[in-house]
C-alpha cells in the first residue's frame, strides 16, 4: 500500500495557486453594462452603458432630450460591434456562423428586451470581426484574416 506524499510537482502547483490568490491587486475593467451608482469606481471607470448614459447627460445640457430608447439604440450598436468578435476564424472553424448569429440575437433580446425591427440581429448588422475596430486585437491576426473575410457573406452568413 502506497503512502501519500508531496511530489515536487504538487508543491509547485500549490505554491502557484497561493500566488494567484494572494498577488493580484485591484483591476480596472472596461466592459458592458453600467457600473452601479453605489460603486467607488463610478465616474472613474466606464462601461458601455455608462458611456451611453453620459450621452444623455450631454444632450440634456445642450437643450436636447434623449429618450431611453435612443440610448438603447446607441448601446445596441456597441453591443453588435463587441459581439462581432464571435465571428472570427477560430470560432468559424467549429461552429456555423448562422448559429452564432442566432445566439447573439438571443443575448441581444435578453439585454434589450426587443428582438425585432431595429433590434433584430441580422448578418449585415452583426458583421464579422475586424481587428482594426478593437484595441485588444490579437497580434498577427492580419496574417490569417484577410480583407475578403470582412463581409458576412464571406464567412457563410
Amino acid at each position: 500500500m502506497g503512502s501519500f506524499g508531496w511530489s515536487r510537482g504538487s508543491s509547485l502547483l500549490l505554491a502557484l495557486a497561493i500566488c494567484l490568490l494572494v498577488l493580484p491587486g485591484r483591476a480596472a475593467a472596461f466592459g458592458a453594462g453600467n457600473i452601479p451608482s453605489i460603486a467607488q469606481v463610478e465616474g472613474h471607470n466606464w462601461r458601455h452603458g455608462d458611456i451611453e448614459d453620459m450621452l444623455a447627460t450631454i444632450a440634456f445640457l445642450h437643450g436636447k432630450k434623449w429618450s431611453s430608447m435612443n440610448i438603447k439604440r446607441v448601446y445596441f450598436g456597441n453591443f453588435l460591434r463587441d459581439y462581432s468578435q464571435a465571428l472570427d476564424l477560430g470560432t468559424l472553424k467549429s461552429v456555423n456562423a448562422e448559429t452564432i448569429r442566432i445566439l447573439v440575437w438571443v443575448l441581444s433580446f435578453m439585454a434589450f428586451g426587443y428582438a425585432t425591427e431595429e433590434f433584430e440581429v441580422t448578418s449585415e448588422r452583426l458583421g464579422v470581426y475586424r481587428a482594426e475596430e478593437h484595441i485588444d486585437n490579437p497580434l498577427d491576426m492580419e496574417k490569417e484574416w484577410t480583407p475578403e473575410h470582412s463581409t458576412p457573406a464571406s464567412v457563410g452568413l
